[in-house]
């Protein structure tokens, strides 16, 4: 819900909500709980019911799975913390559904049927409301009507408090304007660049006395991390795909089952704003064609930023009629309305035009053919599984367990810094980080649905790493170093000039580069990331700064400072941004505390077996 922040009481408040409750139902599954266990306590007087609980927490793992690039399996929960996260999440919107309770806040019959109805996901293939389509989403996610109907009211009253809480914030424009001032300052600077180039004589070649006094004198530069030297069996999909057959009938049926993926019709890009009447939407559309307006103002004025009134990509079957003749038949760029659409009179934007996509299925033959065969060896995979784990429960090593089933022997003397073979799968560098020698090879699952298990066999301590393998890095060391070295009375020629203003034409040394307009942040060409620190950290024009990088001393003077302004087209408009940035933020803050507010007021008990039972049914 905290997430969830407008300024506006618009209909747009309410399909967040649902959608997020319609995203939430599903999961990666729970298989029952059994007993009669319905709730896992309680914040207030309101009862935290067992499958609220499951649906966050399954949500969470998925969320955390995607964020991550790989699946989060049930044995994590508690290692991850997820448990203690839907326990927070699920206890904050019991506690302010008890709040709402205990204020009198409501929603009526007529505002439930509203919301349920204006929803997109329950509409048929007219674009009106189907309650066909509505019971076949509901069924689908394991809901009732009566159910989805009381989570989706307690949703909504929910969202009637959030608005009551943070309506209204307004934070000064000083916030925004400090912030902006900060950010928004550019600056003017000249740049010398001093390499070898600049030496008054050529630098000498290195000796191997010098080069070895120079290893001896930078030693720890020059070690071997600590390795673990790892046994590891391992069966991938990959290994298994040339094993298996794949029939034309196979690659047909699977063509036909993404037939709309592989031929699409022709869609446009979309975005649509909402009027409150008609007149409004008239007014704003004359503004616009006048040039006074730019649609971005528009959608501003309204209270709404582009990703609220973003319909995304979208065919003609998901428009209404009238709808999809006008922004079928419009240019890209244009605006095209009032057109009366579900929400009211509304003007819509056509960004992007996309054709018809046409793909034949011999273009994708191959393709096919690899991602089912894939898939089949990865049916394979799964049914080597419980041999090899019988094997490994009854003490067999994992030399033995590679000659009796196709899986690959292999070692690797593991830093954490590999990222090739089977050291790119996360799942595999999680245990390789973790192994100990006490740890008995145990199967895990790879990311593409492949099998490992490994064995620590020794660890390998940091170590210098001998002088004949690293000399030429040796070298190359010496020489940066040295450049610099010898570099340093150059510089400090160049910085006096520079005090004294020069100018490219006569500074004489190095390369001479006169950069404008640098906004905070913004690599420098040609020079090291830290420069660009440096240049906003000098105070005033005339300062002069150098930094000794890579083989090179880079002078950098401070020209100009062209601070941020407000009264361009561009910068009020990310004045506008900022204030709603700050305003959400101050609000997102303040319902976080009145929320946790309204959990300690009301007072929390929770259900250990119960919380321990839905962790435990977890697939």
């Amino acid at each position: 819900m905290a997430d969830i922040i407008r300024a506006k009481k618009s209909n747009y408040f309410v399909w967040a909500l649902l959608v997020l409750l319609i995203i939430g139902l599903a999961g990666f599954g729970i298989r029952s709980v059994g007993g009669r266990l319905t709730t896992i306590g309680r914040v207030g007087d309101e009862e935290i019911p067992i499958d609220a609980f499951a649906r966050i927490l399954t949500r969470q793992m998925r969320d955390l799975s995607q964020r991550m690039g790989a699946p989060v399996g049930a044995d994590q929960i508690r290692a991850l913390g997820i448990d203690r996260s839907a326990i927070e999440e699920v206890t904050a919107l019991a506690a302010l559904t008890n709040e709402a309770k205990r204020l009198g806040i409501s929603v009526s019959d007529e505002r439930l049927a509203r919301a349920i109805t204006e929803n997109p996901a329950f509409r048929g293939a007219d674009g009106a409301f189907s309650k066909a389509a509505y019971e076949f989403v509901l069924e689908q996610n394991g809901l009732k009507p009566a159910e989805y109907e009381a989570l989706l009211r307690d949703d909504l009253v929910r969202g009637l408090l959030q608005i009551t809480v943070t309506d209204g914030i307004a934070p000064p424009d000083t916030a925004a304007r400090a912030i902006l001032a900060y950010l928004g300052e550019k600056r003017d600077v000249t740049l010398v660049i001093l390499d070898e180039s600049a030496l008054p004589e050529p630098l000498p070649e290195p000796d191997e006395a010098t080069l070895r006094a120079w290893y001896e004198a930078h030693k720890d530069a020059y070690r071997a991390p600590e390795k673990k030297r790892i046994s590891y069996i391992w069966l991938s999909p990959e290994m298994l795909k040339d094993e298996v057959t794949v029939s034309e009938e196979e690659i047909r049926a699977a063509y036909d089952a993404r037939a709309d993926q592989f031929n699409k019709p022709e869609r446009r890009v979309v975005e649509r704003l909402v009027f409150k009447d008609r007149a409004s939407a008239e007014k704003a559309k004359a503004a616009l064609e006048a040039g006074e307006r730019s649609f971005e103002d528009l959608v501003r004025a309204q209270g709404f930023s582009m990703k609220d009134v973003s319909l995304g990509e979208i065919t003609r079957a998901g428009l209404d009629e009238k709808v999809a003749d006008a922004v079928f038949a419009a240019s890209e760029g244009a605006v095209v309305g009032p057109i009366e659409g579900p929400l009211g009179p509304a003007l819509y934007r056509v960004t992007a035009i996309l054709p018809r996509v046409e793909t034949p299925l011999a273009r994708v033959h191959d393709k096919l053919a690899e991602e089912i065969a894939l898939e089949k060896a990865r049916d394979r995979i799964s049914e080597e599984m419980t041999p090899i784990e019988d094997l490994l429960a009854a003490g067999a090593t994992l030399e033995e367990v590679a000659r009796e089933t196709p899986a690959a022997l292999g070692t690797i003397d593991f830093t954490g810094r590999e990222s090739e073979g089977i050291a790119a799968y996360n799942a595999f560098r999680e245990k390789a980080i973790a192994v100990t020698r006490d740890d008995f090879p145990e199967i895990g699952e790879l990311e593409d649905g492949g099998l490992f298990a490994i064995r620590l066999d020794e660890v390998i301590p940091p170590a210098p790493i001998p002088f004949e393998k690293v000399r030429d890095r040796v070298r190359a060391d010496w020489r940066k170093a040295e450049v610099e070295k010898r570099l340093a009375p150059v510089a400090e020629e160049v910085r006096a000039a520079l005090e004294k203003g020069g100018s490219a034409a006569t500074i004489g040394r190095g390369k001479v580069l006169e950069l404008t307009n640098l906004a905070r942040g913004q690599p420098v060409p040609d020079a090291p990331p830290a420069l660009p620190e440096r240049i906003f950290a000098l105070e005033a024009p005339g300062a002069v700064d150098s930094l000794p990088a890579e083989g090179a001393v880079y002078l950098v003077r401070l020209d100009r400072i062209i601070p941020f302004d407000p009264s361009t087209e561009e910068n009020r408009r990310n004045m506008q941004d900022a204030r709603e940035a700050i305003r959400l933020r101050v609000a997102q803050d303040a319902f976080t505390l009145f929320t946790d507010a309204a959990r300690a007021r009301a007072g929390i008990s929770l259900d250990q077996r119960a919380i321990d039972a839905v962790i435990s049914s977890i697939r």
